[in-house]
């Protein structure tokens, strides 16, 4: 499951540091409620219900859109840039409501994987 919430090694090398870590942080608040090691894709299409899996991929799309838009942030941007700041503030907000999503049903996938 984890390469699902990951970045592939290309694409970390060209987002800036800053959108690199906040994307982290988000995998590590996942992290924290379900445990991302044990779930794998078949756990996915096994206990998430036909709507729910429409979601999730939704949510996931969100998500890898959220970071496209980043790309067009130089990854030598300075730090302390405007540009930066608005990407990482839209990048953000962007990432709220797919991240907890993803969250509650992967608890779902876990919880009835548990049963």
């Amino acid at each position: 499951m984890s390469r699902l919430l990951s970045l592939k090694p290309e694409d970390e090398k060209r987002l800036h540091p800053a959108v690199v870590e906040r994307f982290a942080e988000v995998r590590a608040s996942i992290a924290r409620e379900v445990p991302l090691a044990e779930l794998t894709e078949e756990d996915l299409n096994s206990y998430l219900r036909v709507g729910e899996k429409y979601e999730f991929d939704g949510n996931m799309k969100k998500i890898g859109a959220a970071l496209a838009d980043c790309l067009a942030i130089a990854a030598d941007e300075p730090a302390g840039s405007i540009r930066l700041q608005c990407a990482l503030f839209t990048l953000r907000s962007d990432l709220f409501v797919p991240t907890h999503v993803i969250t509650r049903l992967l608890r779902e996938v876990h919880c009835r994987r548990m049963q």
